[in-house]
């Protein structure tokens, strides 16, 4: 059997080994996200800095998609996601915590809308989990966090000729329903 470029993708980051292997983690994850939703997002920006240098963003990505025709056309209208904050996290023994949750949102400029993500190879903490409620209840921007798990399903959805953008609202409505 053959394997397609969704199967070596999985493959791939399921071989990423935690903690040590987070440069690898990096370029995989750049290379799914790549696959999953370029286009509909544009403008690919790999760990951009800031003017003066004071940060370093994961992965920036335009989304020009207005029409609302499609889940990022949704999201740009609810969200004002106009370009989108990437950051990724391979730990091996440190949990995904507030402290992570509290990166991505430093790297969100008003205006560049109210969605960042924060991918990472485990289950962030109940922390975490409560930092990105406290991030919404305060500022309205909202900090969806995907896992391995969901970067393997939205694989398998494109695999099949479906839209991953509709796992990503399926998560947006997740995140909605856990508010506190």
């Amino acid at each position: 059997m053959v394997e397609d470029k969704y199967d070596i993708l999985i493959k791939s980051l399921a071989n990423c080994p935690p903690g040590t292997g987070w440069m690898e983690y990096e370029r995989i994850v750049i290379k799914i996200i790549s696959e999953l939703f370029i286009p509909p997002l544009t403008n690919p920006r790999i760990q951009p800095r800031t003017y003066h240098n004071m940060n370093r963003r994961d992965l920036l990505v335009s989304n020009h998609n207005l029409d609302g025709k499609n889940p990022w056309g949704f999201l740009y209208h609810e969200l004002r996601a106009r370009v989108v904050v990437f950051e990724f996290k391979c730990y091996d023994k440190t949990e995904i915590g507030k402290n992570e949750i509290s990166q991505v949102f430093e790297y969100m400029q008003d205006p560049w809308g109210k969605l960042g993500f924060l991918i990472c190879n485990k289950n962030p903490s109940p922390q975490a989990i409560s930092k990105s409620h406290s991030i919404f209840n305060t500022y309205k921007k909202i900090i969806l966090i995907l896992t391995d798990n969901d970067l393997n399903t939205m694989l398998k959805m494109k695999k099949e000729g479906g839209n991953p953008g509709y796992h990503i609202l399926n998560v947006l409505d997740t995140f909605y329903y856990e508010m506190e």
